[in-house]
């Protein structure tokens, strides 16, 4: 008899638990473990999102649904760009510089404007004398990364460094960055694009489509006098 107690007693404690993880629609589910293994999938994500830290909850969002937008607006539009590429490599001799495969003689250089800061690396000085990868014509060996590896030149063991070049990505390609205009990214290549920019007034919770063109043009000129200027350590 105190078997079948305790039995009783075990299995009571599994509908409790069975009715507390799934809520309402417990017994709905309960023969349907399709429907069950979703809600167990959703629950453990809201568990996660709980206990991680700002940074993390962004680079989570980022991996799941922002850069899935911006990868399907690349394909859509066939936009190109060596930053996306499988040549691309981590260079040895700057943390956050990269080389090409293709080009292998080619020097290094920071695949993103305005993040050289977060390695502390380099001087500032150096980056006025080069071009980011993001912003350089692909050659005829540019071979796009899939999907799941889109966003893996923009990846790095420091989670700070991958944080920020996840929000200059976003800033770049939607105008935003977490909900506000990402200005520190048009002032770190030209200071004079973000007086303009001021000047004329803007709001800041609307998406700037001004930046990824305002960058570009800046590379193609005030940067062209310093175009032979290269990191010597490579």
């Amino acid at each position: 008899m105190i078997k079948y107690k305790h039995c009783y007693r075990k299995d009571r404690w599994r509908v409790i638990g069975f009715q507390w993880f799934f809520g309402n629609n417990g017994p709905s589910i309960r023969n349907n473990w399709t429907s069950a293994l979703k809600l167990v999938g959703a629950k453990l994500s809201e568990i996660r999102t709980f206990v991680m830290s700002d940074d993390a909850k962004y680079r989570y969002e980022f991996e799941t649904h922002i850069g899935s937008d911006i990868y399907n607006s690349h394909i859509k539009r066939s936009y190109k760009s060596c930053a996306f590429c499988s040549n691309l490599f981590r260079s040895t001799c700057h943390n956050h510089c990269f080389r090409c495969y293709v080009k292998i003689n080619r020097h290094c250089d920071a695949i993103l404007p305005g993040t050289f800061p977060f390695s502390g690396s380099i001087s500032g000085a150096a980056e006025e004398t080069s071009t980011p990868w993001l912003y350089r014509k692909p050659c005829q060996g540019f071979d796009r990364l899939r999907r799941k590896t889109y966003y893996a030149n923009f990846k790095s063991r420091l989670s700070a460094v991958t944080t920020a070049n996840y929000e200059v990505l976003e800033g770049i390609f939607t105008g935003l960055t977490r909900g506000k205009r990402p200005c520190h990214i048009c002032a770190s290549v030209d200071l004079e694009i973000f007086n303009r920019c001021s000047q004329s007034g803007y709001v800041e919770s609307i998406p700037c489509d001004k930046i990824y063109r305002e960058i570009s043009s800046a590379y193609k000129t005030i940067r062209r006098p310093a175009k032979q200027q290269r990191h010597t350590a490579c």
